[in-house]
């Protein structure tokens, strides 16, 4: 009956065509130019009209699909649960676990830390009082201290019983300092990529809910040198990202259950 009632409704009203929309809002901009006024084009060459009506999308084949359906071009997941995450910065795992137990009151369900000596004392300090399996946590370090960090969080929660309750990563990230400051990164990328997968893997059989090795699209994207061109500027780091991508999953094929840990489809909202 309801929607009986609103097609009644649009029924007393004639249609209206994008000729005259766009006739309309090209007299409140009063001479200004519509395209220059209104279309905005991305740093990908698009441009995003700033109205869309059901003639645009008539011929697209995704409208068709649902979220988390292939070929995902709507997502791969079905769900829209976000989490609120705040990054916490301090000087002390003290201050830092009294600042993160200070916004865990405040809606926020997913923590980012800094770790500084990747040991069990600054672990244990980090996370007392916060219920690690209500929160995400996400952790990042230097890459040197990576894999022995990856190690001192399995004991952890393996210590604590907390292998299949675990939620959170490890931001594995080689080659960001290397795209920032235009250095190379001192040894085996790929090797020591896939002994942290292996460490989660081998010390504690398997944690599923661990993301290890980070794809670094925001900082590409963002950091590299905003004074090159373009296709120097975000291409060549997208090239160098796909060749080291390719080389991980390769070495990565060799341990079945750790390939699970790389990347992450949880969806989050940063809070400032």
């Amino acid at each position: 009956m309801t929607e009986k009632k609103k097609e009644l409704l649009f029924d007393q009203f004639p249609p209206v065509s994008t000729e005259e929309w766009k006739a309309k809002v090209e007299a409140d901009l009063k001479g200004a130019p519509f395209d220059k006024k209104l279309v905005w084009r991305t740093n990908e060459g698009f441009n995003v009209q700033p109205m869309y009506r059901a003639e645009d999308i008539a011929d697209l084949k995704t409208t068709d699909s649902l979220p988390g359906e292939y070929p995902f071009v709507r997502g791969t997941r079905t769900d829209n649960d976000w989490l609120t995450r705040q990054e916490i910065i301090a000087g002390s795992a003290k201050e830092a676990n009294e600042k993160a137990l200070d916004v865990l009151t405040k809606g926020v369900n997913s923590l980012g830390f800094k770790i500084k000596d990747a040991t069990p004392e600054e672990l244990s300090t980090l996370l007392n009082g916060i219920d690690v399996e209500k929160v995400e946590l996400n952790f990042s370090c230097c890459v040197k201290k990576a894999l022995l960090f990856a190690s001192v969080l399995v004991d952890y929660l393996k210590a604590n019983g907390l292998e299949a309750k675990f939620r959170g990563s490890i931001d594995f990230n080689p080659y960001k300092r290397a795209l920032k400051h235009g250095v190379e990164f001192p040894g085996d990328v790929c090797a020591l990529a896939v002994k942290m997968l292996d460490a989660v893997k081998c010390r504690c059989l398997y944690i599923p809910g661990i993301r290890l090795c980070s794809c670094m699209g925001r900082f590409v994207a963002h950091h590299v040198d905003r004074c090159r061109c373009r296709c120097s500027g975000c291409c060549i780091p997208y090239k160098i990202q796909y060749g080291y991508l390719k080389q991980l999953f390769h070495g990565a094929c060799q341990i079945p259950c750790g390939t699970h840990a790389l990347g992450s489809d949880r969806k989050t909202i940063w809070r400032g």
